[in-house]
């Protein structure tokens, strides 16, 4: 996409998506712990300790964290959610003693790592200042994105991570373009802007991760 002479890429998501979880090691482990666990590919005592991916399957993810960081031209428009359906994910095995105290120092320590993170993309400190951020002032029910470049336009929906629904209809896409852009219209810009609303949002994350074993979400 980096190499194409014309493209647009916009993205709406409600938890965190793979190509930025992949970048850390512990979360990106969970969220296939999670999802092993929800296929019924673990057994449902299966602890998250005893959970390990192979190489095949964490080496690519390293190369598509480094891809997403060359994203130009891209808007991202996140659900006030985007953290929050993940710290709940990671109580909710807490509870049920599926996750270790020691496991929930290393997740919690990694959350506090990838909220950083996301702050500074967000500021654009570390993604291309091409990129723009938004924060949604509706529900989003899913992660979605549209991207078109030269002759190739596509909609991926993810019904559930790590695998989307790929669609190549142009009519499809054309609809899924017009209401990603319509979304945009009520949501709040955060990269640049609205200081107020992105450092409420960014501290309610924090606060959320640090009291996860207290608090009931």
């Amino acid at each position: 996409f980096s190499r194409a002479k014309t493209g647009e890429i916009i993205m709406a998501v409600n938890r965190l998506p793979t190509m930025f979880t992949c970048g850390h090691e512990d979360l990106f482990r969970f969220t296939s712990y999670r999802w092993m666990h929800l296929m019924r590919e673990l057994p449902l005592d299966h602890p998250f300790d005893n959970f390990r991916l192979p190489q095949n399957i964490t080496s690519p993810s390293k190369v598509l964290f480094e891809y997403s960081k060359i994203v130009k031209n891209a808007v991202f428009i996140f659900d006030e959610n985007l953290y929050l359906n993940m710290i709940k994910d990671i109580q909710y095995f807490y509870k049920r003693k599926l996750i270790s105290e020691d496991d929930l120092l290393s997740l919690k320590e990694s959350l506090i790592s990838i909220i950083d993170w996301g702050k500074g993309i967000m500021l654009n400190d570390q993604l291309d200042s091409s990129n723009s951020f938004y924060l949604s002032t509706l529900n989003l029910n899913s992660n979605t994105i549209y991207f078109r470049y030269d002759d190739i336009e596509e909609t991926d929906i993810w019904s559930f991570s790590p695998n989307p629904i790929y669609i190549k209809d142009p009519v499809s896409c054309s609809v899924h373009r017009k209401w990603l852009h319509s979304l945009r219209r009520y949501s709040a810009l955060i990269s640049g802007a609205n200081e107020n609303i992105f450092y409420d949002f960014m501290n309610k994350q924090y606060d959320y991760v640090r009291n996860i074993d207290k608090i009931f979400l």
